[in-house]
């Protein structure tokens, strides 16, 4: 076996390192600076609940909610249970920027068919012909699973256009328990260092990446992969890059193609019974989460489809593609990151690989 294939050229390891040095600084930004900073005072009335839940209007049954030290929680004995705790404002009450945070968890969650199920707390803006918008919805926290205490906090442009803005803390046709204190709701103001940092890094990122799809072009332009390649790429580029918008069109198109499956349901069906984490590991696997799969098990199979890469050569890379892609999702509108979607990309890659390799497998002991 030559040197080359015991271990990565020396180029290739500079990519990765730049790669890697790239994910690192998108992470550290976008977890140490605040896009926004608090300019007033707070909107929500008794937020401590000191007062039990005077301020507070409460949809659904008030006697699935106890007080207790500051701590609402939420209990529900069955799937078709909802409870929402919410404040209203006229929208000319409000600022542009508004910053919001909770410490919440949740336990034992069974949530029910539609996708929106489960605990979320966001802002949500009321059109005057009563229409609602709902991409601020569930902005701060989404949770269909099990999630320890952990505090949350972020900032949201609200729109001109809205007549009346909520802030709601729900728990929607789901099963389980819902904890969450010290809401807050301030007014705020971009941070500029925030947002000029983030600009550059994007420009970097565009920069690296086109950098990294022109040395792609030149080594497959002349391989039968090429033309696979190219369309798996605009695939998932359209997948990583769309508006918030046109990413819910495209899953309301292909809605009612692609079933939602939930995981415990699948893992019960086949004997196997324990908690999975939201945070990395999908409760529901719906139209985007296939489409993360099919996207990386794609990419996979067509570059291990040459066999002379060994895997040690493609596995760092495309590892660093599926947190790449999830990173660039900072700079999208109204997108986040997701560790889950990582790991379904991660199922994919693997899948990919184990198949092409078993395909070379079978057919090199069909003709020994």
């Amino acid at each position: 076996m030559s040197g080359q294939t015991r271990k990565l050229p020396d180029q290739l390891v500079k990519h990765y390192l730049l790669a890697i040095s790239l994910v690192l600084l998108s992470y550290l930004l976008f977890n140490s600076l605040d896009a926004y900073h608090i300019n007033g005072e707070q909107f929500l009335m008794n937020p401590d609940f000191s007062d039990d839940l005077a301020g507070w209007k409460v949809g659904g049954k008030t006697g699935l909610l106890q007080v207790s030290d500051g701590i609402v929680e939420i209990n529900h004995q069955s799937k078709p249970q909802s409870t929402r705790l919410y404040q209203c404002w006229m929208r000319s009450d409000f600022p542009d920027y508004l910053l919001m945070a909770i410490d919440a968890s949740s336990d034992g969650l069974l949530v029910g068919p539609k996708k929106w199920h489960g605990a979320r707390v966001g802002v949500t803006g009321y059109l005057a012909d009563g229409g609602k918008n709902y991409k601020l919805s569930s902005r701060l926290f989404s949770s269909k699973g099990n999630l320890p205490w952990e505090h949350y906090q972020e900032g949201v442009e609200i729109s001109a256009e809205f007549e009346r803005v909520c802030f709601s803390i729900s728990f929607f046709k789901s099963m389980g328990e819902f904890q969450f204190k010290n809401p807050s709701l301030y007014p705020a103001i971009e941070n500029p260092t925030f947002f000029i940092l983030k600009n550059l890094l994007m420009l970097v990122w565009c920069l690296f990446s086109v950098w990294w799809l022109i040395l792609l072009v030149q080594h497959y332009r002349s391989r039968p992969q090429w033309s696979y390649l190219m369309a798996i790429f605009m695939v998932i580029g359209v997948g990583v890059l769309a508006p918030i918008e046109l990413k819910s069109a495209l899953e309301k198109g292909l809605f009612y193609y692609v079933p939602e499956l939930h995981t415990r349901d699948m893992l019960a069906a086949i004997g196997l019974s324990f908690d999975i984490s939201p945070k990395y590991f999908p409760v529901v696997l719906d139209v985007s989460k296939f489409g993360h799969f099919v996207g990386f098990f794609l990419l996979s199979g067509i570059l291990f489809s040459e066999r002379a890469k060994p895997v040690r050569f493609l596995l760092p890379g495309l590892f660093l593609a599926a947190l790449g892609t999830e990173l660039l999702q900072y700079f999208v509108p109204g997108r986040s990151p997701r560790l889950s979607d990582v790991t379904v990309d991660s199922i994919g890659i693997f899948a990919g690989w184990f198949l092409v390799r078993f395909f070379f497998w079978r057919r090199q002991s069909a003709l020994a």
